[in-house]
């Protein structure tokens, strides 16, 4: 694929997006393997797709910056252009067979990529159920995608969206702590 977007979102996060040179068929919460030609050689490195499964051509990945990181610094300095091999689907952290009790996803920090298009998927099927987001970062800049779980908000009843802090401020109205507390 082709990268067509490197935006960087936090200080040390950023998304990309590639244009796929063919269509994949992928489920959400799967991860594709990217293939970096370093200086020092190939490296491959998983990441997870954080775009929705019915959108086939292009690939969102949610990325963050690791301090001596080869691949994650590569990617984050790559070019609009440059093309890059995949290799994939993989991966068994997938959505199962709807169980009537609602839904809960919880993530942290980049962890939250899977969990946006199994969000996706579950709306766009018609999931009458609750649905919650619990998106756990330390500090309000940290959060991400929040333009886009807020509009989910305001169109699904049943889906509830909630970031926690874990080094928040006195201004932060929100839920303080862990999310796995």
């Amino acid at each position: 694929g082709e990268i067509i977007q490197n935006q960087q979102i936090t200080r040390d996060v950023y998304l990309l997006k590639m244009r796929l040179d063919k269509e994949i068929n992928f489920k959400a919460g799967q991860f594709v393997n990217i293939e970096a030609m370093l200086e020092t050689g190939k490296k491959i490195k998983p990441y997870s797709i954080a775009s929705s499964p019915f959108q086939k051509d292009v690939l969102e990945f949610c990325i963050k910056k690791v301090e001596g990181g080869a691949v994650s610094t590569y990617l984050y300095n790559i070019g609009l252009g440059t093309k890059l091999n995949l290799m994939g689907p993989f991966g068994q952290f997938i959505l199962r067979e709807d169980n009537g009790h609602g839904c809960i996803l919880v993530g942290t920090g980049t962890g939250i990529a899977p969990l946006k298009p199994m969000l996706e998927v579950l709306l766009e099927k018609g999931y009458k159920e609750n649905i919650t987001v619990l998106f756990g970062v330390r500090y309000e800049e940290d959060v991400y995608y929040e333009e886009f779980f807020e509009e989910m908000e305001k169109k699904h009843k049943n889906f509830k969206f909630v970031p926690t802090l874990s080094k928040s401020g006195h201004e932060w109205k929100g839920e303080k702590g862990y999310v796995q507390d």
